[in-house]
């Protein structure tokens, strides 16, 4: 599908472009987060297991296994949301990269902002100088146009 509707080159700054093409791998950035404290609920609901199995008494009141089991249902429920809305992210930042007229530019960019190199590694790909690489990006930016339904 291309995007007819796009704001206007001149009314969106470089950094606005940069906040909407970075969506996709900060949104992977917060499932990480939450993927790690979801492991971190299955070795607390591990422990509790393995201590159910001790006549060792225990002090305190902290959360019973059922509390836990709730807790990463919803994380879990929480992390298939994400993934919904990281993969519209990513469908939507792709479909405005691949409606770009330069496809030396697009390439560019969907290296950096969906495959998340550096632009150092870009360079190195695509057999370009750092320096020379920085001037493209800049002129990707330039040329990128965000879709207006963002």
């Amino acid at each position: 599908m291309m995007i007819d509707a796009v704001k206007n080159r001149a009314d969106v700054s470089r950094s606005e472009k940069t906040i909407f093409l970075n969506g996709y791998r900060w949104a992977i950035e917060k499932i990480d987060v939450l993927e790690e404290r979801l492991a971190r609920l299955d070795d607390r609901l591990y422990a509790m297991r393995r201590s159910i199995i001790s006549d060792m008494p225990k002090g305190g009141k902290g959360k019973d296994t059922v509390d836990l089991i709730g807790d990463k249902e919803e994380l879990s429920n929480d992390i298939n949301e994400k993934l919904k809305e990281a993969y519209e992210k990513k469908r939507q930042i792709e479909n405005a990269i691949d409606s770009m007229d330069d496809d030396r530019l697009s390439v560019i960019l969907s290296l950096k902002y969906i495959d998340g190199l550096t632009l150092e590694e870009i360079a190195s790909k695509l057999h370009y100088s750092n320096s020379h690489m920085g001037v493209l990006h800049r002129l990707a930016l330039d040329e990128f146009n965000i879709p207006r339904e963002y």
